[in-house]
């Protein structure tokens, strides 16, 4: 939770200062000297557990700002439901309803569908995602995430330090997880690990159990 805060306290700081810096379109400020930073959240739907979590931590992150910051900056909230249909709106809405001066997006789903309006609307944006998409050939949007091989490896060292040596994959099919996935059926194998099983959910699914059977099931058989 506190690293989560501290990302998300530097995010605010970078989009602060770009949208200073860059002769944006969007005016750095409000006419009363306030930043508005959007943030889209999963507040409502099945993610929405990890929605709360991280505005909790977008919370968290401006108390630990000095006063003579915090009071100037405002947070406005879009929940899109991990919805990507309902993130094109509320980008929208975002921009031309509640004028924020910059974007937070979370998750590639949700980042690489803002990431289109905020790049034609000269909006500076920062996406919380794998996806390469969110930032690719666009000049107002940053891509904040250690990136799909930096997380495959970091997995493959926590998985070699524990002994394991046969693994099961499940990851759901949004861009993010599947570029994650795509490294380690590369790198793991090639560390000495197995996979004994490769099972995806879709996007929406969140009921895990028939694939857990699975894998109980094939390491059973093993």
């Amino acid at each position: 939770m506190k690293k989560t805060a501290i990302v998300i306290a530097v995010i605010i700081i970078i989009l602060v200062i770009i949208g200073v810096s860059s002769g944006s379109k969007k005016a750095a400020t409000t006419d009363n000297g306030t930043i508005k930073v959007g943030v889209i959240l999963p507040l409502t739907g099945p993610a929405a557990a990890l929605g709360e979590t991280s505005k909790k931590a977008v919370e968290l992150a401006l108390a630990n700002l000095p006063e003579s910051e915090r009071k100037n900056i405002e947070i406005v909230y879009g929940d899109d439901q991990l919805d990507t249909k309902q993130t094109v709106s509320i980008t929208q809405k975002l921009i031309d309803v509640d004028k924020v001066n910059a974007i937070v997006a979370w998750s590639s789903p949700t980042a690489v569908a803002a990431s289109y309006i905020a790049e034609k609307n000269s909006v500076p944006m920062i996406g919380l995602g794998n996806s390469p998409e969110i930032n690719a050939d666009k000049k107002w949007v940053v891509r904040y995430m250690l990136g799909p091989n930096a997380q495959a490896v970091a997995i493959k060292t926590m998985l070699l330090d524990g002994k394991y040596k046969k693994i099961a994959l499940m990851w759901n099919q949004s861009d993010g997880p599947k570029s994650v996935h795509d490294e380690l059926v590369k790198i793991l194998p090639a560390g000495g690990l197995t996979i004994v099983a490769d099972e995806s959910v879709s996007k929406a699914d969140n009921d895990f159990k028939t694939s857990i059977a699975k894998f109980v099931l094939r390491s059973l058989m093993l």
